[in-house]
């Protein structure tokens, strides 16, 4: 009779804890209890051993804490350790795994449940097939990933911690574990069946990319994917997953280039074009919209490429290649770093300001003007918080160092030639040209690295810019110190006189930024 009212009252429990507490509660319960019995099974060993040291400690003590052997006290507690010591064994094995330095991590996908609560259900796990196979293949065929310079790790966190932690608070677990340099990256899905749609989250050590555009045009885009509803979310995985390992290649390039590892460094920039012609293939069946973001996203990162192959070329003295790769780079973005005309415009100004401080006293002397050291250092530390890419240098100044190495004729000619195949209804890259070209040799007479040969045909370039946007000021400027620099040169009033004129348009711009005339 005992045993029937028994088996009542465990059902009557049962119905309580099914019907009347939280679903949340009930699942991590649940998930917590599946984890304890799969670790106990899993390190069997460390079973054994934990319950081999409760039997010595108890007959050492001769059974003085923990009672006879085989007592109901004694089998109690050693259950107890078991269940509690194990788990928090396979705990501590799973989150202090050492990895290996250069690493990129894949974090599961996960569903937000109906009463906002976060787990890996059924559909989580048909997408972290999806990605373990993509990442599979493309550890397979890539250099970067087959040859190990970068290792992919799957990290299987328990249904019950990510129940327990949420969206938010799990992010912010993933995040520490960037900051305390366990992972480069890390990548999460969340499947939201709430609002239908997927999230994709990337953290990522910001410290280890030159330029972070790169993450903001990936970022942009695939929140445009994951926005709209007629993207399949198996779709959602590929990109992102292709776009994820095509991020942080860069910061392995960064590094390869900085240690000279010139033939991985090409394998690395084959790898990244692998990646962006996979992107590509994926995207054709997607609407206008979306396939247009990833067509300036793939020329973007193409621009990119070519950028790092002239990189690449400068350091091993190979001029005329790199002078080609620079250039392509510049019809695929004129704007690098930037994406667009408008955003660069901007910025430009004040990097301008900043690259002016260090020559600004040695200009002001030449001027007879005076100069307050102190103002300008203040106005320099000001503008460099202000602009995004304050240390990114533009494709312009890669042109120039290539002259700085090699000035000799052929190359000259080259930049000429390769400088009228650019499209001229481009404002900056007239400007990009005017920058360059009065640095090459023209006759002999300099003032402030300037050929003064060279000073009236950059001053056209810089007027057919006004033409173009006549609300650019500092050109106006750039004109008017050119114009200053020849006549000072010459010892001509009248042309000194008219480049302070046109200086003067520009200057209430470079008085916003803080200088003083």
């Amino acid at each position: 009779m005992s045993k029937f009212i028994d088996e009542i009252f465990v059902g009557i429990a049962t119905f309580v804890l099914t019907v009347f507490l939280p679903k949340r509660l009930i699942v991590f319960l649940r998930e917590l209890i599946k984890f304890i019995f799969l670790a106990i099974i899993k390190y069997w060993y460390v079973s054994i051993l934990l319950i081999g040291l409760v039997f010595l400690i108890n007959d050492k003590t001769d059974c003085k804490y923990l009672d006879q052997f085989f007592s109901k006290t004694f089998l109690l507690i050693t259950l107890i350790s078991v269940l509690l010591i194990v788990p928090i064994i396979a705990l501590l094995i799973q989150f202090f795994k050492n990895y290996k330095s250069f690493n990129v991590a894949y974090y599961g996908a996960f569903t937000v449940k109906e009463n906002e609560y976060l787990t890996i259900d059924l559909d989580s796990e048909n997408l972290n097939e999806r990605f373990e196979k993509i990442t599979a293949l493309i550890s397979r065929n890539h250099y970067s990933y087959k040859n190990n310079l970068i290792t992919v790790n799957v990290v299987n966190v328990p249904k019950f911690i990510v129940i327990l932690l949420g969206a938010n608070r799990f992010n912010k677990f993933v995040q520490k574990r960037i900051a305390s340099k366990k992972h480069l990256s890390t990548i999460h899905f969340i499947r939201d069946i709430n609002k239908q749609n997927l999230t994709v989250v990337i953290n990522f050590d910001d410290k280890g990319l030159s330029n972070t555009v790169v993450v903001e045009n990936a970022e942009n885009l695939i929140g445009s994917l994951c926005s709209d509803s007629s993207v399949n979310n198996l779709k959602i995985i590929d990109i992102s997953a292709k776009i994820y390992f095509l991020l942080f290649g860069q910061i392995l390039t960064d590094k390869m280039i900085d240690s000279k590892k010139f033939a991985e460094v090409h394998y690395l920039l084959d790898d990244t074009e692998k990646l962006l012609l996979e992107i590509s293939h994926i995207s054709t069946d997607l609407g206008d919209k979306n396939k247009n973001l990833i067509v300036d996203f793939i020329n973007f990162w193409k621009s990119y490429i070519e950028r790092y192959r002239a990189i690449l070329l400068i350091e091993q003295d190979q001029f005329f290649g790199a002078i080609q790769h620079i250039m392509k780079s510049i019809e695929l973005n004129p704007y690098f770093p930037y994406h667009d005309y408008q955003t660069l415009k901007q910025d430009y100004t004040k990097k301008y300001g900043i690259s002016l401080i260090p020559s600004i006293r040695e200009t002001v002397s030449e001027l007879g003007l005076e100069d307050d050291e102190n103002d300008n250092e203040n106005i320099k530390n000001s503008l460099e918080q202000q602009v995004q890419f304050a240390e990114t240098t533009f494709n312009y100044e890669i042109v120039k160092e290539i002259l700085r190495r090699e000035n000799t004729e052929k190359i000259r000619n080259s930049l000429i030639n390769e400088f009228s195949k650019l499209d001229k209804n481009n404002p900056f890259i007239l400007l990009t040209i005017a920058e360059v070209i009065k640095h090459i040799e023209k006759g002999t007479e300099k003032f402030n690295e300037i050929y003064i040969d060279r000073i009236d045909e950059t001053i056209n370039l810089l007027n057919d810019i006004l033409k173009l946007d006549n609300d650019f000021p500092l050109i106006h400027t750039k004109i008017g110190l050119l114009s200053v620099f020849k006549g000072v040169h010459f010892d001509n009033e009248a042309i000194i006189e008219k480049g302070l004129e046109e200086y003067e348009k520009g200057v209430y711009y470079m008085s916003k930024l803080g200088f003083k005339y």
